[in-house]
């Protein structure tokens, strides 16, 4: 099976931005270490053409070893508690899932 990669772009809601980014970065720690289909998770703040950073805008890049290893990811409790969360704190959630090449 090909390894998978997810891309979110999140937006959040104002006064949101610092209590999203303390969440997302401690699930990224999580997924590293209870998850062993999850390669890699990294927690990006995009910037715009002249490196300014996007205001209320956080990228997550993610890869699994294979769709199973995704599956396993969404089906966590700790995800179910996340997307609580979500609704709290964000604006918008923009997920891209992709299979790689071999």
């Amino acid at each position: 099976m090909a390894k998978m990669a997810i891309v979110v772009e999140f937006e959040t809601k104002p006064g949101a931005y610092n209590e999203f980014e303390k969440l997302i970065r401690t699930h990224a720690e999580n997924c590293l270490k209870l998850e062993p289909g999850c390669l890699r998770f990294e927690v990006a703040v995009p910037l715009d053409e002249n490196g300014k950073k996007l205001e209320n805008k956080i990228v997550l890049n993610e890869l699994y070893t294979d769709a199973n290893a995704v599956e396993e990811h969404k089906a966590t409790d700790r995800m179910k508690q996340l997307q609580v969360k979500f609704d709290e704190l964000l604006l918008t959630r923009k997920l891209v899932l992709s299979e790689l090449f071999d």
